[in-house]
């Protein structure tokens, strides 16, 4: 019998892995300092980002490019700081954080939530956070301890914030699926000087072949469409927009992406997963705000992958510029700027640190246009 397995057979009355309710409230975090937040507003700034536990461009064994495992915690305060620096550039009133970490041995036990807000100087004043891969022991590489999940920073007050399961990946065996990710909504309700603001942060499973991903999606859906009152939602989605070109064989591939569990990573009948979200929100960077990026109606009718290339905010590999697109920004109001802020000069006006060495995924900009 392996390791592992009298590891889990031993561990009594005290589980390994977590076991969540359908629906559950966490805690709200309040920074050690408050910092005033302006009071009279009629748009709100917002960054969605997928910022990879902190890890950068370091690259790690379950990536196919290398065989890193877990960091020095100078490593991770350092990737952290690159972060910060491209957040106070933007100075978003609240971020709508995935892949954050608050205890996993991989990122040195560093409580990111805490770091933001309480020693990044970045002024926020409000946190939630939800864990969907928390594990006191992960055997896979002696990957060990990990508390990962959704995160959202505020300036205004978070009144509420609850976790809503989105079930386990099925195809998986029992083992496999005990000791992985717990996927999950983040849900707040943001009060607003304008009045309640509900946000959605979402990371559905990004590597099942048995129709989760999209089951996944569905229920980020029904949730959002639900809401009567002014909704933000956003996050990475692990699935491409309607009218996408290229639906597998990326040039950001591994030849050993073996190591993740899937051979290669398609989108092959999932091209129109977004469809109903394009039909019900308004997207972020769905319209030409004068910086000379595509509508969605150019992407959809682009005849080329490098008319598409603006859109695209995901690669493994740091040697490969974005080749997929998969973080969005959505709402029922509208947005009057927006960007996929893929380099260093994306944005509004200002010069940021280059993102494609701050995580594998390119953070989401756009200012919402409030009452």
């Amino acid at each position: 019998m392996r390791p592992w397995v009298w590891l889990l057979l031993g561990t009594g009355c005290a589980p390994i892995a977590k076991d969540w309710p359908d629906r559950m409230d966490f805690p709200i975090w309040e920074a050690d300092e408050m910092t005033p937040a302006a009071d009279d507003i009629d748009e709100l700034k917002v960054v969605a980002w997928n910022i990879k536990f902190g890890a950068g461009r370091i690259d790690f064994w379950f990536d196919g490019f290398g065989d890193t495992v877990s960091m020095t915690e100078a490593e991770v305060l350092g990737n952290l700081d690159g972060i910060r620096d491209l957040l106070a550039e933007f100075d978003p009133d609240i971020v709508m954080m995935e892949e954050i970490e608050v205890g996993s041995k991989r990122s040195a036990y560093v409580d990111m939530v805490d770091w933001f807000l309480n020693d990044s100087d970045l002024g926020y004043n409000y946190a939630a956070y939800v864990p969907n891969w928390q594990v006191n022991y992960v055997p896979d590489h002696g990957l060990g301890k990990v508390d990962m999940g959704n995160a959202l920073l505020s300036k205004y007050p978070i009144t509420k914030n609850t976790r809503i399961d989105l079930g386990p990946q099925e195809d998986q065996d029992a083992i496999t699926k005990y000791f992985y990710l717990d996927r999950c909504i983040l849900r707040a309700t943001v009060e607003l000087p304008t009045g309640p603001m509900e946000v959605l942060v979402n990371h559905p499973d990004a590597y099942s072949t048995d129709g989760t991903k999209i089951r996944q999606i569905e229920q980020t859906f029904d949730e959002a469409a639900g809401i009567e009152g002014d909704v933000i939602i956003g996050g990475d989605l692990n699935v491409i927009p309607p009218g996408s070109l290229r639906l597998e064989d990326f040039a950001d591939e591994s030849d050993v992406s073996g190591n993740r569990g899937v051979g290669s990573v398609d989108y092959i009948g999932q091209e129109d997963v977004l469809v109903p979200w394009y039909d019900a929100w308004e997207e972020a960077s769905e319209e030409d705000h004068g910086d000379g990026k595509p509508t969605l109606d150019a992407y959809m009718n682009a005849t080329t992958e490098a008319e598409q290339a603006n859109y695209m905010s995901h690669s493994i590999s740091k040697d490969v510029h974005w080749t997929q697109r998969l973080d969005y920004l959505f709402s029922n109001r509208s947005w009057s700027e927006g960007w996929v802020v893929q380099d260093a000069d994306d944005g509004p006006g200002v010069e940021v640190p280059d993102p494609m060495t701050l995580s594998d995924h390119a953070p989401m900009w756009g200012v919402l246009v409030l009452p």
